[in-house]
């Protein structure tokens, strides 16, 4: 769950303050046995909430970034999975599409200028690999453990907690200012003119680019699913153009080329011939070579809305720079086997343009820089997609002004206003520069600031692994201490050597000064510095008020990974895999055998801690505290300030069910519960409104907040369940396992329809059937 940003009162508590709980007795040492009543395990009618509304309401607004309408027939489609639509092929995709933009057909030949020699050349594009499978593997390991929409901000807020919510700030301005899109506009503005035989000028060229990063807009904002389609078949495209690429350096080393034998290229001969020792032009080429690498993370930015995000992630970000570096360095030699040395440095962002027409022809060439056009407008789709999710979640967590505007979905269920200020601000940086500078300065400034945040990054996880058991850092995947302080290293690098002086002629910019993206790159987070300054000190002390930002909405320990669900109704935190297939067998053997359970053929439970008594939805008095068994206690969820005070194992035969109801609101807080056997679809009401979620095995679910107090919760008594896509699945034996915490104190939630509290207040409280039978 992302953290939410609210104010409260000076000298007010949190909501995530506790009353002290009741004192436990511990007589007894035998779980007690219950048989669900008639209402199960919440009757037939509704009773019960929980207290104040918890922090996970406070946000202004938790819209669904694909929400789940409902069918012909009233039924709501499978939310959790409806709403994540990214597959492997997709998340390959998101990266590809965004690591593959003009980079490796534009950087080239300033990358050979900067280095001197062939041989330099290559060994930085070496390196600038290096660079990104080592940056890959610490992504993976942060998105594995955090796997949430967000990205890097995530990560950065996890560990750098002081001074409170000034990493915050910082990535804040990083995040609004930087337009990551604009480059690629650009190039993709320069391959269209020369694919139509235009001669670019300052304008024109970005004329065109202003078309091209407009469209994707336009595309992302009103047509989702059309824009991840487009991006995966662009993607596609990018891979074949490359193949060719590198086709055409094989017939180019066969000697097929179409240039006289005095004008073909010798470039491995004497490869490292005009190697330059400067510091400036080796790092300069480096930033363009991690320009042309930079996307590895894209897929961190969507993993709220990827399938089964630990896997896709592991699977996806490997497979997709693997086949990209593999690409490069072919492409790289197809382009020194084709074009001399010369001819590459005078050619500026058309490099490949100047290997087809060697190899292939002039008309090959045009057709090219249609292809190398459609790559880069591939990639603005893929940035201004992850871009605007990124300036969503800022909007949602609270942290800019007027956050409902920046984290709606609407009107097409999309961030329509986090692409707009993407689109906006690259807009911006794309018109601004001097010509001839506007594509170096748009690649330094972008890629300066993220050595910066890749640093901290960098340097957060090696902390982590320093102190790995105070914070019980066990995340699913582990890029090891070699692989991160290599990645730290290489930034730290990449921070400090660009502000030493270039050598003659070695300037990147014919206008600019040398340091100009350092000093613009350290600006945008020191304005990220100064925005925390009014929107955390200033403000709160004006308005009387202090920036909280709850206790249970940080990681926790057992529960890293543990999201939001981006539904309605909000307050349902989502972990995947809690347990391993191998302990949900154990478990499962522990039910079967080793429990006793009471008689019956429907469904049973059993009880630990204090009883739930099924006719109030409270706890039962009359029944001792029991404590709770070894066993037991690994699984209980560290994400409160102290352990739960009531758990109940139930075991449900396929067809057994549990009647819509709510837990009684003044005897239980939130509530967790772990799964495992066969999945079933669980739904939640209120009023007219039906959700169903799926509860699929090993996972735990946590509700609280909105969900918790408004809305109840069932599953329908039936032998099968139809899922969103139309598939009828057969139910089998399932068990649950649910920990709750008591309240201590009535709630104050006001919900007539479902809150005892409120009933006994106004006294109304309902009289239910079951408790006219115990009378």
């Amino acid at each position: 769950m992302a953290p939410s940003f609210f104010s409260r009162p000076k000298g007010s508590t949190s909501s995530f303050d506790q009353s002290t709980p009741p004192e436990l007795s511990t007589d007894a040492s035998t779980p007690t046995k219950a048989k669900p009543g008639d209402g199960g395990d919440g009757g037939d009618g509704s009773e019960t909430n929980i207290g104040a509304r918890s922090s996970a309401d406070v946000a202004d607004e938790l819209t669904p970034l694909l929400p789940s309408p409902p069918d012909s027939e009233g039924r709501i489609e499978h939310a959790r999975e409806n709403k994540r639509q990214i597959g492997v092929l997709s998340a390959t995709m998101l990266i590809v599409n965004r690591v593959i933009g003009t980079g490796i057909f534009a950087t080239p030949g300033t990358i050979l200028a900067l280095s001197g020699s062939v041989g330099l050349s290559l060994f930085i594009w070496v390196a600038g690999m290096l660079i990104a499978a080592a940056g890959t593997a610490v992504y993976i390991e942060f998105g594995t453990a955090i796997p949430r929409n967000g990205g890097e901000k995530n990560y950065l807020e996890f560990v750098y907690r002081r001074p409170r919510f000034l990493v915050t700030g910082c990535y804040t301005g990083y995040v609004m200012l930087l337009g990551w899109a604009s480059g690629n506009s650009v190039i993709f503005g320069e391959y269209i003119l020369n694919a139509a035989q235009v001669e670019p000028t300052r304008w024109n060229q970005r004329g065109v680019g202003l078309a091209c990063i407009t469209s994707a807009f336009l595309i992302h904002g009103l047509a989702l699913k059309w824009g991840l389609r487009l991006q995966n078949f662009l993607g596609a495209i990018k891979l074949i153009i490359i193949f060719i690429i590198v086709v055409g350096g094989w017939v180019a080393l066969a000697g097929h080329i179409k240039l006289p034998e005095n004008e073909k290229p010798h470039n491995f001969r004497n490869a490292f011939d005009g190697t330059t020792g400067s510091a400036y032009g080796v790092v300069t080429a480096l930033y363009n070579v991690i320009w042309s690498y930079i996307g590895y993370s894209n897929a961190n930015y969507a993993l709220s809305e990827t399938k089964n995000p630990v896997r896709t992630l592991r699977i996806a970000a490997p497979l997709a720079i693997g086949v990209i570096s593999v690409l490069y360095m072919l492409v790289n030699v197809a382009y020194f086997a084709s074009v001399s040395k010369e001819e590459i440095i005078s050619s500026g962002q058309l490099v490949a343009a100047s290997m087809f027409k060697n190899v292939f022809g002039g008309a090959a060439e045009r057709a090219l820089s249609v292809f190398v056009a459609l790559s880069a407008f591939g990639n603005v789709l893929s940035v201004i997609f992850s871009q605007g999710r990124l300036v969503q979640e800022l909007g949602i967590e609270g942290i800019l002004p007027f956050s409902r505007f920046w984290a709606s979905n609407k009107p097409f269920n999309a961030p329509l206003a986090g692409l707009f200020e993407h689109w906006a601000v690259s807009v911006i940086i794309m018109l601004a520069p001097p010509p001839g500078d506007a594509y170096n300065f748009i690649l330094n400034l972008i890629s300066y600031p993220l050595a910066i945040v890749n640093a901290f990054v960098a340097a957060g996880l090696l902390f982590l692994y320093k102190n790995r058991r105070s914070w019980n850092w066990h995340p699913p995947i582990s890029a090891t201490w070699p692989v991160v302080l290599f990645f730290f290293l290489s930034n730290i690098y990449l921070v400090v050597a660009p502000f030493v002086p270039p050598s003659e002629g070695q300037n990147v910019y014919d206008n600019l000064p040398y340091w100009i993206h350092c000093v613009v790159g350290f600006g945008l987070i020191v304005a990220g510095g100064i925005y925390w300054v009014i929107w955390a000190k200033i403000l709160p002390k004006i308005g009387r008020y202090e920036l909280v930002q709850p206790k249970e909405d940080m990681p926790q320990p057992r529960l890293i990974g543990a999201q939001e669900l981006p539904i309605e109704p909000p307050g349902i935190i989502w972990k995947d895999d809690f347990i391993s297939p191998e302990l949900e067998q154990e478990l499962i053997d522990r039910f079967l055998h080793k429990m006793d359970w009471p008689d019956g053929t429907g469904r049973r439970s059993l009880h630990f801690g204090y009883t739930f008594d099924y006719r109030t939805f409270g706890v039962d008095p009359e029944v001792h505290f029991t404590p709770f068994p070894d066993w037991l206690l690994p699984l209980i969820p560290t994400g409160e300030d102290r352990p739960p005070e009531q758990v109940c194992l139930q075991y449900y035969p396929p067809g057994s069910g549990i009647p819509p109801h709510a837990d009684t609101h003044s005897a239980f807080d939130q509530l967790y519960a772990l799964f495992f056997g066969s999945p079933v679809l669980m739904q939640f009401r209120k009023g007219d409104k039906r959700v169903d979620i799926d509860l699929t095995p090993r996972s735990m679910m946590q509700m609280t907040g909105d969900v918790r107090l408004h809305w109840t919760h069932g599953i329908r008594q039936r032998k099968t369940d139809t899922l969103a896509d139309g598939t009828v699945r057969r139910r089998e034996d399932r068990w649950s396992i649910t920990f709750r915490w008591l309240r201590g104190g009535e709630c104050d939630c006001g919900d007539v329809s479902l809150c005892d509290t409120a009933q006994k207040r106004l006294g109304i409280e309902k009289t239910y059937r079951w408790k006219q039978k115990s009378k």
